[in-house]
């Protein structure tokens, strides 16, 4: 190898060294760059978990507040339910003691008017019996009479 064969070879070497560094330096500099840009990735990722748990624990809250609230109005409900049951029961008590009170006097008067009507039955029963005791007298005496 002549000497200027070498040194092209040595131009050539530190040519190649040159783009080898410049090679190395873009790939350390994309390193670099990929890193940044995953490291702000991370904190991005870290910053919506840290406010999905808060909006999570916010969330949860709430719905335990809306259930304890339907809780409170429902045993309200309850408690007025129950006082209107219990206001119309005593009312349907008080209604039907008036009914049984207008019954039996109904019945009563119904039994008043049976007891008259069978006192007058038996009046025209006894009169007319009276009438037929007088006829067989009669009838007796007629046929005495004709014989």
């Amino acid at each position: 190898m002549t000497e200027s064969e070498k040194r092209y070879l040595e131009v050539l070497l530190e040519e190649m060294n040159g783009k080898f560094s410049l090679v190395l330096d873009g790939h350390d500099a994309i390193r670099k760059e990929f890193n940044g840009q995953l490291n702000d990735i991370k904190e991005q990722q870290q910053l919506f978990m840290s406010l999905l748990k808060g909006s999570h624990n916010e969330l949860k809250e709430e719905i335990q507040g809306v259930r304890t609230d339907l809780k409170e109005e429902i045993q309200g409900v309850r408690t007025e339910l129950k006082e209107e049951i219990r206001s119309i029961r005593t009312e349907l008590k008080e209604e039907i003691r008036g009914v049984r009170t207008d019954l039996k006097e109904d019945i009563q008067g119904v039994h008043a008017e049976l007891k008259e009507t069978r006192e007058e039955l038996s009046a025209k029963i006894e009169a007319v019996g009276d009438k037929v005791e007088g006829y067989d007298e009669r009838i007796l005496a007629l046929e005495r009479g004709v014989a």
